[in-house]
């Protein structure tokens, strides 16, 4: 059965432990990984649940016609099992869409991979990029609100998951699937938010070398990370919020948490814009994040942010589809990774008749 080794190992299960699980011999699972035999139905669908995956990533992508290509560094990090149950996820997603009549998404990629924000005129280039990507994402001039209800409002699949620690995010694509990006939901709102516009950085400079080792990753990182700042926070709104305060040798912590609420960005993030933009020497920044790091910790801030309450638009779309009658309750649990029960009860509260 195809990964089948790779995705128990990926979620730290010895061949033993899966088949005690599973109420089989430790020989039978065995048999499984090795091609010799083949589980039953029930026995795929329970496989499926323990694993935590769709049942497509024990099939394999058979249905694909193209590879979903993973940003290589985080991917390496998570191993092959790993992004596998990931494929699968995007491509059940995809199902759906296709169900829907919905086609699949991509941002307009600008590939500038040897851009370096060291360099001043690679910086006006991330400058004049971070514009751009705003209006192809219709966002105008303002705070964003919610950055990853903005990137799903227009396609891009977007995961909240549980990933390894080190992981705070990845980024795919396939052609005939769009681009998809997985974020580690133990992570604060704020640094969702960041990071989500991260990986849609890459897709948009890098993904000519997904798939593949890429040649220099630190300028990668550092040009990712600039990109999406600049998409967070533009540089006439720095200029604009914290012009006032160009004289001193800090930002006001006030300043700071009004930017936080009000663009979905960390403290953090606002400091190293301002040193950017040339409203705060670079040190000083530096100096004022470390006091930030004292004060609440290298991964706290006060006031942390809060993402509304509302369904993915996977969900949305599952909901559809099953009032359309073009899913099973089953398969929409297996898709949104619910048990069966707790899917029924969020479609039936979404799918209500308002009382006359």
């Amino acid at each position: 059965m195809v990964a089948l080794k790779s995705l128990r190992e990926a979620r730290g299960l010895t061949q033993e432990a899966l088949a005690a699980r599973l109420g089989v011999s430790r020989q039978a699972v065995h048999a499984w990984e090795t091609g010799k035999a083949t589980p039953s139905l029930l026995q795929g669908v329970r496989l499926a649940r323990i694993l935590e995956v769709p049942v497509e990533a024990l099939l394999g992508e058979a249905g694909s016609s193209l590879p979903l290509l993973f940003r290589a560094e985080p991917g390496e990090a998570l191993g092959e099992g790993h992004l596998q149950a990931l494929a699968a996820r995007a491509r059940a997603y995809r199902e759906v869409e296709a169900l829907l009549g919905l086609p699949g998404w991509l941002p307009e990629a600008r590939p500038f991979p040897h851009l370096d924000p060291r360099v001043k005129e690679d910086r006006e280039r991330l400058e004049a990029l971070a514009v751009e990507v705003r209006k192809d994402l219709g966002s105008g001039d303002g705070p964003l609100g919610d950055p990853i209800a903005l990137l799903e409002d227009n396609g891009l699949k977007v995961f909240l998951l549980d990933l390894p620690e080190g992981v705070s995010g990845l980024s795919a694509y396939a052609e005939d699937l769009g681009g998809v990006v997985f974020l580690n939901k133990g992570m604060p709102v704020e640094r969702q938010y960041f990071t989500a516009l991260h990986e849609l950085a890459h897709l948009v400079l890098h993904r000519g070398e997904y798939g593949r080792k890429a040649q220099g990753r630190d300028a990668k990182e550092r040009a990712a990370d600039y990109l999406a700042g600049a998409i967070l926070l533009p540089r006439h709104v720095v200029l604009e919020e914290l012009g006032p305060y160009a004289g001193l040798s800090y930002l006001p912590e006030g300043v700071l948490r009004h930017l936080k609420q009000r663009y979905g960005v960390s403290m953090r993030t606002v400091l190293v814009r301002a040193a950017q933009v040339g409203i705060l020497p670079r040190a000083k920044a530096f100096a004022q994040k470390q006091v930030l790091d004292r004060r609440y910790g290298e991964r706290e801030e006060p006031e942390p942010l809060e993402r509304p309450p509302t369904p993915s638009r996977l969900e949305r779309l599952v909901f559809a589809a099953l009032a359309q009658g073009k899913l099973t309750l089953s398969r929409a649990a297996e898709i949104l990774g619910l048990p069966l029960r707790e899917a029924d009860r969020r479609a039936s509260a979404w799918l209500q008749e308002v009382p006359a």
